[in-house]
């Protein structure tokens, strides 16, 4: 009992005067040296995170009072679906300006061992037009799946033509999930075309398995949290995204992502991470 007690405290302490060996190691490293960066900018990121869970929180309380309200029309359903996608598309560009800059803190973090929080803004800047175009494709597609449920539920049209159309937007959903970690680390770590960030994407996760199902549920587990926790408890969720979830998530996943890179590809193929932030290349 006494030896896991130690092992528990050790793992809080701070690394004096070496690096981490290996990129598993490096998780608990950076969280163990870094804990006020973390947390600080975690807390940024959120911010970039309210617009999006204001708009489900909204559209939940909306959505109920329609339900339990006798005389509620179908074009009241409809509006609040529509009005949903229209701000899902804004808030969704905000949430991923953020995961931007929450990934560049983390990529310093992770390659250089150091970081200022200055840095999170700058990786939104100099990020920002290679970025905006996959995160304005994300935003589209999942502000289409809330206005493509509406349509489903409640518009006057052949069922299985809004099945369909339902499907390919699902399909276009998960697609685009899968590959959302590596999308995260390949935007702010090199340089690419949209379609080439998502065929990356998908091909490693596939080519990552069963971590890319970590990577996966990591990036899920926030959405289907708040989705399902009833509204009065909803401040649980909230609160761990607030404080740490974003930031810890985020290093996994990048961890993830550059081990997976690193297990593909030689140093000559890339150099400018391989092995970097480890103690191999630093003595």
């Amino acid at each position: 009992m006494w030896y896991y007690i130690d092992m528990s405290f050790k793992f809080f302490s701070k690394d004096e005067g070496h690096l981490a060996r290996t990129r598993k190691e490096q998780f608990g490293y950076i969280i163990r040296n870094n804990v006020s960066t973390l947390f600080i900018s975690n807390v940024i990121a959120f911010v970039f995170t309210i617009p999006l869970i204001i708009v489900f929180i909204l559209f939940s309380i909306n959505f109920h009072q329609l339900s339990i309200t006798e005389g509620s029309t179908t074009n009241q359903f409809i509006s609040v679906f529509m009005i949903t996608g229209g701000l899902t598309f804004v808030s969704t560009i905000v949430f991923n300006l953020g995961l931007i800059g929450q990934y560049t803190v983390i990529k310093e973090l992770v390659l250089n061992s150091t970081s200022k929080l200055s840095s999170f803004f700058k990786g939104i800047k100099s990020n920002f037009k290679d970025t905006i175009f996959p995160n304005i494709l994300y935003s589209i597609v999942f502000a289409l799946l809330v206005i493509n449920v509406g349509t489903y539920l409640y518009v006057q049209l052949s069922a299985p033509f809004k099945l369909v159309i339902l499907i390919i937007n699902i399909s276009l959903c998960f697609l685009l999930l899968l590959g959302k970690g590596y999308i995260n680390f390949e935007m702010v770590v090199f340089k690419n075309k949209t379609l080439v960030y998502i065929r990356n994407g998908v091909y490693l996760f596939y080519k990552n398995l069963p971590l890319s199902l970590v990577e996966l549920i990591l990036i899920l587990i926030p959405f289907i949290a708040i989705g399902f926790v009833p509204i009065n408890f909803v401040f649980i969720p909230v609160g761990l995204l607030a404080t740490c979830y974003i930031s810890l998530a985020s290093l996994a996943n990048f961890i993830i992502a550059i081990s997976c890179y690193e297990k593909l590809f030689s140093k000559e193929e890339i150099p400018a991470i391989y092995h970097k932030g480890l103690e191999d290349i630093n003595l």
